[in-house]
Order: structure tokens, then C-alpha cells, then sequence
């Protein structure tokens, strides 16, 4: 996908989208966000600045999205029966052999 992430990231929202969003953009330097959707809401979020090397996490790397008018959005799907949902600010992943995002992980 193509666009701006306020867009793409509304699109993700509506459609219930469960699973990863790799999103590359040029905004004070070439960086990558790793966005983690859950049932169409964001729960986890990182951005790595690659020349920098530095990383921005949560609100802040959210709030720098919202600021990006392009960008590239590579999406990976989970299954949702790969998902326990424990309340609204807790998500697990379970441990499958098959989850490409294996380990137990919390996210918020």
C-alpha cells in the first residue's frame, strides 16, 4: 500500500486488520515502523531511524506517523485464533509453531 499512514492506517482500522504493518518513510531521514494491529486497533508501535540508528516507541512514534503524507505499507497477517485478548491493554500472542512472530509477547 501507498499513501499517506492517516489513511492507510484508517483503512487498516476499519477493516478489523489483525497483524504487522512495515511502514517505510523519508520525514527528517529514511526510517521504518513496525506497527502491530489487533481487531483493527493499534497496540504496539516502533520506529527505527536508520542513519541514526535511534528508535522512537509508543505515543511518540505514533504521533510521528501521523505526520508522514507517504509512505510504503507492507502488511503480514496474523491469524486470530493466534491471539489471546486478556482485556483492553493487554494482548499475547500464543506460541505456535506456525506464528511467524513466535515467543510470548506482550504488547500494549
Amino acid at each position: 500500500m501507498r499513501g499517506s499512514f492517516v489513511n492507510i492506517s484508517g483503512e487498516l482500522s476499519r477493516s478489523g486488520f489483525t497483524g504487522l504493518a512495515e511502514v517505510s518513510y523519508k520525514l527528517d531521514g529514511i526510517s521504518k515502523a513496525k506497527i502491530v494491529f489487533i481487531k483493527g486497533r493499534i497496540v504496539d508501535c516502533k520506529i527505527t531511524k536508520l542513519i541514526s540508528k535511534t528508535e522512537i516507541n509508543g505515543d511518540h512514534a505514533i504521533n510521528e506517523l501521523l505526520k508522514v503524507d507517504k509512505c510504503v505499507v507492507d502488511l503480514y497477517t496474523i491469524n486470530e485464533s493466534s491471539v489471546d485478548d486478556f482485556g483492553l491493554n493487554e494482548v499475547y500472542l500464543k506460541d505456535l509453531k506456525d506464528n511467524p512472530f513466535a515467543g510470548r509477547r506482550k504488547f500494549y
